[in-house]
């Protein structure tokens, strides 16, 4: 995870500040726009594994990038939409391949752009009941919701901001 306030994140992992797979993303992947027209804009998901030319590309230059707390990673955080939407990376310093990838959403997101967003960083692979998790989290059944999917650990839930954030790693990251 990223350093508190990366992400808007709360978990006890943080991630910038103080371990990718072998699969290259041949293009960006794809956004889809939100359900509230110009309010939400397209926002990228990244797999696990998508590498960091590939995120540089797409987004351009990071807001902010920092060591990351786990071994050999890099993190790279993105201020999509100050207040309102923050991704987060983290990348391997030696094959530069996105070991984490997180999104942080204000609760005036579209939940169908917060959906949009997880199926693209799970490569359109979201068993149904993550999306459930999701969907629990955002009307505010329940606070987190933690899931594993093949070589992926994720978790998604609402901070002390009233922010979802959405992150998916590496199983073997931390």
């Amino acid at each position: 995870p990223l350093q508190r306030g990366a992400t808007e994140r709360e978990s006890p992992q943080p991630l910038l500040q103080k371990g990718a797979t072998e699969r290259e993303s041949p293009q960006p992947p794809a956004v889809l726009r939100g359900a509230r027209g110009d309010r939400d804009r397209d926002i990228p998901g990244f797999p696990i594994g998508t590498t960091e030319n590939v995120v540089k590309a797409a987004l351009g230059k990071p807001t902010k990038t920092s060591r990351g707390l786990w071994v050999n990673t890099r993190a790279a955080i993105y201020d999509i939409e100050p207040e309102r939407i923050t991704l987060g990376y983290l990348f391997d310093r030696t094959s530069g391949r996105l070991r984490q990838t997180e999104v942080s959403f204000a609760q005036s997101v579209a939940p169908e752009t917060m959906q949009a967003t997880l199926q693209r960083m799970l490569r359109e692979q979201t068993a149904p009941e993550i999306i459930n998790g999701l969907q629990k989290v955002y009307q505010r059944q329940t606070n987190r919701y933690s899931f594993r999917q093949g070589q992926l650990k994720g978790a998604i839930e609402r901070n002390s901001r009233d922010r979802i954030y959405i992150g998916i790693w590496d199983a073997n990251l931390h």
